[in-house]
């Protein structure tokens, strides 16, 4: 696998460095209403910044960072635009503009957000992009979405009536302005986009899932995509779970602390990204879907060793990963394996089959950092590269056991001859001498001072997971899933291109009541041949000929079909009306489910809404049929 695709869609969290709560963030295609009115919006212009003062700070620093930080201060109850909508919610809109901006991200904090809200982040010249949170009051004290291209960005919250006006504050914009490759492999770059994110890493790298990734399947599960937050902006980097002797299964992540060294980190704001990986070896044609994690606490970090050592907020144990086993003897690996996330890229599988070495002397970084003789490992990559966004990856020995973690290239970073330099395990065990700057007291809790320990296997757990489409099998994109567990832990994914979803969330005997939503216009797939073909079955000249065109036509939920649902259906095509008054834009209707009668699906009808799904034996496949309400010949967009 020697191609790479990079995707027109949203470059999400663009860094190399960050992550904090559960994981309701997604990206989708179809907006709220609000997006029509964005052009009357007022505009809240940002002064142009300092973009040549960012790039002389990074120029003494070891970061990663590509978007810089400009306090804000945005109140809904004070700026920006609420109106009531046409079904009697609440909607407020801000429009931010920061000239320049190859990017921006907005982050939030005071939070006090109604049941049942959504929150968007979307370009006002690319309405069909948009990242949401659905069930925002299931978020934590403060929280961030993903990065929109381009230099504006518009906010919008939809509230049920009689909610606070005050549901958050805006504190932070974040300004993206590196869109720089590595000039050694002859790339110019692009002044009009981030090379951060899906698609972006060199075609050096073969995916996980690749013939290079065989012996590697364990490893990759606990292996993620960091995303770093710092008081001065966001980066990305690489992390690794990591087991302790108490095998009680404490989420250790460790990474290289270059990825915030120099900066303020924000650890309640970095971000996880589990199984963002592609699902055989080529590239695919849409962005994964990945499980993130939300927030982490500092244990331990040293710039010497370059080692940083996190534990993640308590939501990562709704994940079956594995923590992986350690070897602190100090012996250079004879080969080795780094699965790591190159720009933040889908995960990536490099091997170095020569022996490894250990540097003898000090290696003095281009950031002014001087690291000693003897703290770092040497090692020659035989397949693979190292980018932006790899550091902090585990340097795995024959053994699969974590040696070290990766903190720089050295001068030759050609394709398939890397060389790669790593922080040694064994020197960071006893670090600087004390629990802050050590990984003593955290790996070995029980004093018992192995030389060697081995993986913790992923906890036993169950996954859902399956396809929604529509009646005749096409799959269905950006369907917002939300899953509420026996514990009231909420997580929500979204459908790509393929229309398929994972929910890596629940363990045995647990529950998970399942909601789906598709935001969308009433009127996609709605025509005068709708209300042809729907009168016909009205005036029992030509039956509809499946039960799901039959649930369709009734848009005012009355269990039957009437002239009302036509008059209901004219007047969205008109534009009298912008939705539905009995039923959504879509639902969607468990594929199991058996009609008695096909002519008759109001019999026995199917359940909409709530969703409920037992865990008990083997892990349950949950497909979905989608149904757009009004649309009887089944012509609506599902991209």
């Amino acid at each position: 696998m020697r191609k790479h695709y990079i995707s027109a869609t949203i470059l999400l969290f663009l860094m190399g460095w960050l992550c904090a709560y559960p994981a309701t963030l997604s990206a989708q295609q179809k907006l709220p209403g609000g997006w029509a009115t964005v052009a009357n919006l007022p505009t809240a212009l940002i002064a142009s910044p300092s973009v040549d003062n960012w790039r002389a700070e990074d120029a003494k620093s070891s970061g990663n960072r590509f978007a810089a930080a400009i306090r804000v201060d945005f109140r809904p109850a004070r700026d920006g635009q609420w109106m009531r909508t046409s079904t009697g919610q609440l909607r407020w809109q801000l429009r931010i503009k920061a000239e320049g901006a190859l990017g921006l991200s907005v982050f939030f904090d005071q939070l006090n957000l109604a049941a049942g809200s959504q929150l968007y982040v979307y370009s006002p010249l690319q309405p069909q992009q948009a990242q949401t949170l659905a069930d925002a009051a299931s978020r934590g004290s403060r929280f961030w979405l993903g990065f929109i291209p381009g230099d504006e960005l518009v906010v919008e919250y939809e509230a049920p009536a009689g909610t606070t006006q005050a549901p958050f504050r805006i504190w932070r914009l974040d300004y993206a302005y590196r869109n720089d490759r590595d000039t050694q492999e002859g790339r110019v770059a692009d002044a009009e986009k981030m090379m951060f994110g899906f698609g972006t890493s060199s075609d050096c790298h073969d995916n996980i899932n690749c013939a290079a990734g065989a012996n590697w399947q364990i490893e990759k599960k606990g292996v993620c995509r960091v995303i770093v937050v710092v008081e001065e902006g966001t980066g990305y980097c690489t992390g690794t779970l990591l087991n302790n002797t108490a095998a009680d299964g404490t989420p250790y992540l460790l990474t290289g602390f270059h990825c915030q060294d120099s900066y303020t980190p924000l650890y309640d704001l970095w971000r996880f990204d589990f199984f963002y990986e592609a699902s055989a070896c080529p590239n695919p044609g849409a962005e994964p879907i990945y499980s993130p994690v939300f927030g982490s606490t500092f244990r331990a970090g040293r710039q010497a060793n370059d080692f940083l050592l996190l534990e993640l907020f308590p939501q990562v144990s709704n994940l079956p990963l594995p923590r992986y086993g350690w070897d602190r003897s100090g012996t250079a690996p004879a080969t080795a394996g780094v699965v790591h996330h190159p720009r933040g890229d889908i995960q990536k599988i490099a091997l170095s089959t020569t022996a490894s070495a250990v540097q003898g002397t000090q290696i003095n970084w281009n950031n002014s950092v001087t690291t000693p003789p003897q703290h770092h490992f040497r090692v020659w990559y035989s397949n693979g590269a190292i980018e932006v966004g790899s550091s902090g990856a585990a340097l795995f020995n024959p053994q699969h056991r974590v040696v070290g973690q990766l903190h720089g290239a050295g001068a030759t970073t050609t394709c398939d001859n890397t060389l790669g330099y790593f922080g040694r395990l064994s020197l960071a065990w006893e670090g600087g001498g004390t629990p802050a700057t050590r990984l003593r007291d955290w790996l070995d809790p029980l004093g018992t001072a192995p030389m060697t320990l081995d993986s913790l296997a992923a906890p036993a757990g169950e996954s859902l997971g399956g396809l929604v489409t529509t009646e005749d099998s096409s799959t269905v994109a950006q369907v917002v899933l939300t899953a509420v567990n026996a514990a009231r832990d909420t997580f929500t994914v979204t459908t790509n291109t393929s229309g398929s979803y994972l929910f890596p969330v629940a363990g045995a005997n647990d529950t998970l009541t399942v909601n789906l939503n598709r935001a969308d216009q009433a009127g996609n797939g709605v025509s005068t041949l709708d209300l042809i073909i729907i009168r016909r079955h009205v005036l029992n000249i030509a039956l509809l000929d499946s039960p799901y065109k039959i649930l369709a036509a009734d848009v005012n939920n009355s269990g039957g079909l009437s002239t009302l649902d036509l008059i209901q259906i004219q007047r969205v095509i008109l534009a009298q009306e912008t939705s539905f008054p009995g039923v959504p834009s879509w639902r969607f209707v468990r594929a199991d489910h058996v009609f008695t009668d096909p002519t008759n699906p109001w019999l026995n009808a199917p359940v909409f809404v709530n969703h409920r799904f037992t865990f008990q034996a083997g892990v349950p496949t949950a497909g979905f049929i989608a149904i757009k309400s009004g649309d009887a010949n089944e012509s609506a967009s599902v991209d």
